[in-house]
């Protein structure tokens, strides 16, 4: 199910050393940073990673620079476990090596040397025990440029993004998946899908009904890595499954990142 990074990042898993020219912290693999946002996590990478996994760089062909949400959340390892869990930073591949407790076939630990600092590394779970979203409006404080209000000295002026519930995901489905997904239409290209009558009977803990896929639970409380509706949103899909909407634009960020939120949380009913 899960997006694989490609052949060649299987050599992260042995990489223990960039070349002694890469310029890190003798202490530590960068400066200490604190945080818990998205935000904080790409300057944990862009001071103690991207000497080997920039843009430019690129060993493994791993690049944390250009877009390091899609590059690192529940795609796999090179040892086959998953980079980052949305919500479970024991089982998320990225922190354990960054921790020096990588599974055997995980390589050692990364940045190669000490690794992170304790406050790095907190940065790094605390992000991803919240969800791994890319909201940068956390108890971080300082200033963002997404819609969400912040704890920082200057707020954004845009709304807040949509809440994180049951509420508002039907919300959503009303908006965007109606026009096939209806009790009347009920997936008329052939899925058979209502998400109407009863949607969350149709989704949580139930299992595809699309060929090659009918394996799979559609969503699987508390982790998108094994729902394959939100990979169907996300388009992080493996080798079975359409992208979602059909024939339309990928959601918004902020949405996905309020779908991953209900999932991550449990995927209740509950409407705050």
């Amino acid at each position: 199910m899960r997006i694989g990074l490609t052949a060649a990042a299987a050599t992260l898993a042995a990489l223990t050393a960039c070349d002694d020219t890469f310029n890190y912290n003798k202490e530590h693999g960068g400066s200490v940073v604190s945080g818990d946002t998205y935000c904080d996590v790409q300057t944990v990478f862009e001071s103690s990673c991207f000497t080997c996994h920039s843009a430019a760089a690129n060993i493994a062909e791993l690049d944390l620079e250009t877009d390091a949400h899609a590059e690192i959340v529940d795609q796999s390892s090179a040892g086959g476990g998953t980079l980052v869990v949305p919500g479970d930073r024991s089982s998320s591949v990225l922190y354990l090596k960054a921790a020096g407790e990588a599974p055997s076939g995980e390589g050692g630990i990364m940045p190669p040397g000490p690794g992170l600092d304790a406050t790095s590394l907190e940065t790094l779970g605390a992000w991803i025990d919240g969800g791994a979203t890319t909201d940068c409006d956390g108890s971080s404080g300082g200033d963002d440029t997404g819609s969400a209000d912040d704890t920082g000295s200057t707020d954004d002026s845009g709304p807040a993004g949509p809440t994180p519930d049951w509420c508002w995901v039907q919300t959503m489905h009303a908006d965007r998946c109606f026009s096939c997904h209806d009790a009347a239409r009920n997936g008329y290209s052939g899925g058979g899908f209502d998400l109407e009558t009863d949607p969350y009977g149709a989704l949580v803990n139930a299992t595809s009904s699309e060929m090659y896929c009918t394996d799979e639970v559609l969503v699987s409380p508390g982790s998108t890595a094994d729902s394959l509706y939100f990979q169907q949103l996300d388009r992080t899909l493996g080798d079975c499954g359409e992208p979602m909407p059909e024939r339309a634009e990928r959601l918004p960020q902020e949405e996905l990142d309020a779908i991953a939120g209900w999932i991550n949380a449990g995927a209740t009913q509950d409407c705050p």
